[in-house]
Parts: C-alpha cells; structure tokens; sequence
C-alpha cells in the first residue's frame, strides 16, 4: 500500500505524500480500488518513459552517426598521411659523392622540378646555350663548355639572374669563387646581393698569407688555397662553381672556409651531373644546380 493519505471528495484519489507511517483513511471499497490506481499510474509512467527512450533514440543514433562519420574521416587522413609519409621514405636514398669526406643524398624518383623548385623557362634556353663536347680534354669525357652561353648575354643574364633570386635576402656576407669558372659567375653574383666575392685559387696564385687545402683526385691530388683574412668567423658564405661532378672541390672549398671560422650556406653550380639532379647534400651541406649535363 502506498504510503499516505487518501483524500476523499475528488474524482480520483489524491495521495498526499507523509512521514507518517502508512495508513489509509477511507471507505474499504475504495481502498480496494487503490492497487488499480497506482497500477495504471506506473503502466503510464512507463509508457511515458519509453516514448521518452523512443523520442530521444534518433538523436542519439545522429549523433552517433556523426561520430562514426568524423571518425572515417579522421581513419582516411591518417591512411593519406601515412601514404605521404611512406612515399617520402622511399625518396630518401643515398649514394656516394666520390670524394674523400662527402657523401650525397638525393632523392630516387625523378620529379618535375628542379631543387624543388618548379621548372622555370629560362632554364631550357640555358641548358640548350650550354655545348657539350665529347671526349675532350681526354677520351671518354663529355666536357660541359659554357663559353658558348656567355656568348648569348641574355641568357647569361638569365642564370645570374636566377642565383641572385635565390640568395638575395639570405644575408649572405660573402660569395666565394673557385678558380676558375667559379669567377665568372661568383662575382657577379656577390654584386647583385650587395656581397663581397672571395677568390679560391690554385696553389701559388694569390700573394701573401694563405691557407690552403689539399683535396685528394683519381690521380694524385690538388690544392686551394684562400687569402688570410677574407672572411670573418661566422659570416655566411655561398661556395660558386660551374660544374659539381664528384664533389671533390667543393668539399675542400666548404673544409677551408668553415676552418676560417665561415658559416657555408650552400654550394651553386651552373651544372650538376644527372645522377645529381634535384636538392642534394654535399658534405652537409646542400647544393643547388639549375640544370643537369646532357649527354
């Protein structure tokens, strides 16, 4: 029985809740009736519960619908990723630069750009204004003559043009130049950047104090050497040259010059070797070439 008071008068019993023990003051007949009543109080309660459930299901099931959804999205960018990432390994493979110290890495898969930059249409006349002629100085060599650019100034203005855009706001305090291609491109470029141009010359070319360094070659060795002085500790340097084949110079170049206390920010040549193509390292340091060899 349930716990209070039932009110007489009224169309139905009114139960007015009690701390009082449970008692009920009425006729017997409808007392009897009070089961019936507090039965289908609970059926609706009941009733009332599960349209409650029903109502709120759908909202529920769009939500969970929602969940799902946001959770393959999130599945499909990690599967995206994961495919980038795994394409990006297998980019970066390495292989030997053939000089004594430095090691080159470049990517595998050839791509249409060039340093990772798009391909620029100044480049194609470039590599069109360069001569390649075939077994010179020695049989066996294809010998790269870039005189045959420096004959068209609008080209040789173009692939000026091309390295000042790169270096051009790098705070580059000095370009050095090795002997001796590297002097027809270096100090132009040293001019253009507001830099000042280091010559790298052959051993007993500059007068004066030097420091030098010996590199070792197929056959025997050679050396460069650079002024006392020419650079300060810590100013960033670009290494300039025509041509990057074993990178044999280019590693003495960045040797003598970080000895001088030089920060080396990175090598440029006009021409890079096929299996050089694209951004590569050479001895730790990056190299950027704007065309490759033709064969």
């Amino acid at each position: 029985m349930h716990s209070g008071k039932v009110v007489l008068g009224c169309r139905f019993p009114r139960i007015i809740k009690t701390t009082s023990p449970a008692r009920c003051y009425a006729h017997p007949a409808l007392c009897a009736l009070l089961p019936v009543y507090h039965s289908s109080q609970s059926d609706n309660r009941r009733k009332k519960k599960k349209q409650q459930q029903q109502s709120s299901q759908p909202v529920r099931r769009a939500r969970s619908n929602r969940g799902s959804k946001r959770r393959r999205r999130e599945d499909s960018t990690v599967r995206l990723y994961r495919l980038m990432g795994e394409e990006d390994i297998s980019n970066d493979s390495k292989s030997s630069c053939g000089c004594e110290d430095g090691t080159v890495e470049a990517p595998a898969a050839a791509a249409p750009k060039e340093n990772g930059r798009a391909a620029d249409p100044r480049l194609q006349a470039i590599s069109d204004a360069i001569r390649v002629v075939p077994h010179f100085p020695k049989p066996g060599i294809m010998f790269n003559d870039i005189t045959a650019l420096l004959l068209r100034p609008a080209v040789f203005k173009d692939a000026v043009d091309m390295f000042v855009e790169r270096y051009r706001g790098m705070r580059i305090a000095a370009v050095a130049g090795i002997e001796a291609r590297g002097f027809i491109f270096g100090p132009a470029i040293a001019l253009a950047i507001g830099a000042k141009f280091i010559p790298l010359r052959k051993p007993k070319k500059l007068p004066g104090e030097v420091i030098s360094e010996t590199y070792i070659l197929e056959y025997g060795t050679d050396c460069l050497e650079m002024h006392v002085g020419a650079t300060e500790p810590g100013e960033r340097v670009v290494v300039v040259d025509d041509l990057v084949a074993t990178g044999g110079t280019l590693c003495a170049a960045i040797k003598l010059l970080e000895r001088a206390g030089a920060d080396v920010v990175e090598c440029a040549c006009l021409i890079g070797l096929p299996k050089y193509k694209n951004f590569y390292k050479l001895n730790g340091k990056p190299v950027y070439i704007l065309v490759e060899s033709r064969k």
